[in-house]
Formats: C-alpha cells, sequence, structure tokens
C-alpha cells in the first residue's frame, strides 16, 4: 500500500488527472483519529516550505491561492489562529520581545536572521530582572479568534507554536543561550520560567512571527 505522501507525489507528477483513494474522513476527523489512537482512513498530511517554493507550486498547479492549492493537494493542514497585535508600534523587521531581523539572501529566495539580541548585554539575572519587560498579554486583541475558529470549517486548528529555546537563543544570541545552560547564574531556569509564564497569560499568540503578518 502506498503512503499518502507518495500517492499524492505520483497525483502530482501525472498533472492531478490520477485517481486517488477514496477519503471518508475529514482531515480534522483524520487528525483527531490519529490523536486518539484511533486509524484513519489514510495517513494525514500537513505542508511545511519556503515562501519561494509555495509561490512556485501555486504557479504549476494553477492555483489563485495557498489553501487552494493545499486543498488540491489533499493535504490536512492545521488553520493556525492568533489575536490581532495592537499594542505599542514596533520598529520595523522587530518582534515583541525587542530582536531585531534582517534579510538573507540564500541564492534562491530569502530568510529572516535575528541579529539584535535583547537580553545580551545584560550580566546577571538580576540585571534582566529589573531592567527587561516581557511583552503584555494586553497588546493583543483576542476578539477576531472565535470568528478564526468557524472559518476554519473542516480543518484541525492550532492555537499559537511558541518555539521556546528559540525564542531563548534570539534574545540572548546563539553562543551565550548554548553557555547558560551551564551557567551558575541560572539563566535558562530564570528566563524559561520567565517566558513560560508569559506565554501562560497570552494564549494562542504564534511568538515566532512579527505582529504585521
Amino acid at each position: 500500500m502506498l503512503s499518502s505522501f507518495t500517492t499524492t507525489l505520483i497525483w502530482l507528477i501525472c498533472g492531478g488527472n490520477a485517481e486517488l483513494p477514496q477519503e471518508t474522513m475529514t482531515p480534522r476527523e483524520r487528525w483527531l483519529a490519529v490523536l486518539t489512537r484511533q486509524r484513519p482512513d489514510r495517513v494525514p498530511m500537513d505542508y511545511w516550505a519556503t515562501l519561494e517554493f509555495t509561490a512556485k507550486l501555486i504557479k504549476h498547479l494553477k492555483c489563485s491561492s495557498e489553501r487552494e492549492m493545499l486543498a488540491k493537494l489533499h493535504v490536512d493542514y492545521v488553520v493556525r489562529v492568533r489575536p490581532e497585535y495592537v499594542g505599542p508600534p514596533l520598529p520595523e523587521n522587530a518582534d515583541v520581545f525587542g530582536c531585531s531581523y534582517q534579510s538573507v539572501d540564500y541564492g534562491m529566495g530569502v530568510y529572516q536572521e535575528c541579529v539584535s539580541h535583547p537580553l545580551a548585554q545584560f550580566n546577571t539575572v538580576e540585571e534582566i530582572e529589573r531592567s527587561y519587560t516581557w511583552p503584555s498579554p494586553d497588546w493583543w486583541d483576542y476578539s477576531g479568534i472565535p470568528w478564526q475558529i468557524e472559518a476554519s470549517g473542516m480543518y484541525p486548528i492550532q492555537g499559537g507554536g511558541p518555539e521556546p529555546f528559540l525564542t531563548y537563543k534570539d534574545l540572548r544570541g546563539q553562543e551565550r543561550a548554548l553557555t547558560d545552560l551551564c551557567s551558575t547564574q541560572r539563566w535558562f531556569t530564570i528566563v524559561w520560567t520567565s517566558f513560560s509564564t508569559w506565554l501562560t497569560k497570552t494564549p494562542n499568540v504564534s511568538t515566532r512571527r512579527f505582529p504585521s503578518e
């Protein structure tokens, strides 16, 4: 039996004319079956790619949007809901933590790389606790989330999606973040505790995206 990915790949190579196995579940039902240790009608699929590749694939499949492309490929994509940022204005290419980013061209596209680390200047945990301000949950408007959930239709929903150590690395800088794990200053423990507390107060915020997106 072919995997879902292989079957869809064959379908794509054939120009979308190959016959796919009969589906008896919606994407949400399929993911729920897997998460509850039930057998789905097929293995659920997600989609991750660079913006450049996605644009090429949309064009190749003659679709008008990414969502149309994913539906055409039978991808069980996860709908991410998030509140609207209404907090203090941020500098261009900066996030709510005070990290700033610059575009790096890798030849076939561009990605964002963190170039400033707001916690790198501090030498003790006490300095961070005294001088650094964590983003406030009040900087987001959550009133639009119910509509986003309703609009998700038959697809599964994800609220937020933080990457704790990646955020910590951006805050402290990569070398400092790694050495902090062995430091007697308990950097990681203290900052991680503060970050975790912030997360529990600020549900459904995707911390790796700029507020303007």
